[in-house]
Parts: C-alpha cells; structure tokens; sequence
C-alpha cells in the first residue's frame, strides 16, 4: 500500500517531465489523439482504408512516450526506495 502511494506522488510530481517528453514526441494535441487513439484501437475496428495510410512513425512515437513515462516513474520509485532503506 505503501508502494502503491509512493507511484501516485510520483506520477504527480512528474507532471512537468511527461510534458517536456510530450513536447518532444508530439507538434500538438491533435497528433498526440490520433494517435493514441490507434494504438489501443484493435486492428478489427478500424477502417479498412484508414489502416493502410496508417502513421507507424506516430503510432511509435506514442508508444515510446508511454514507455518513457513509465521507465522515469519506475526509475524514481526504485531510486527513491533505495534511499527509504538506507535510512
């Protein structure tokens, strides 16, 4: 539980770097929509002609800012109970 609360505070103070990552994947929030939108899109939803013009570039770009998102939360949460047991 303890962990869980820890996560929550770091997701929230972190704001500010899933921002300037934002700004460094994304043009604008247009982009950063459509194309999260068709990563969690299965390919069974979506429009036949739509899939083949898809944007791979954007779709990976997206899925790299969630992973970047979520490795700097992760590598602060280890740093950070690193730091609680020394103590």
């Amino acid at each position: 539980m303890k962990n869980l609360l820890i996560v929550i505070i770091l997701v929230f103070l972190n704001r500010p770097i899933y921002r300037y990552l934002y700004k460094l994947n994304f043009k604008d929030d247009d982009e950063y929509d459509t194309n999260i939108k068709r990563v969690f899109t299965p390919n069974v939803f979506q429009n036949p002609k739509e899939s083949k013009k898809r944007d791979y570039g954007g779709e990976t770009r997206a899925i790299i800012y969630i992973f970047l998102c979520g490795g700097v939360t992760y590598l602060e949460w280890v740093m950070l109970l690193s730091l609680l047991k020394l103590i």
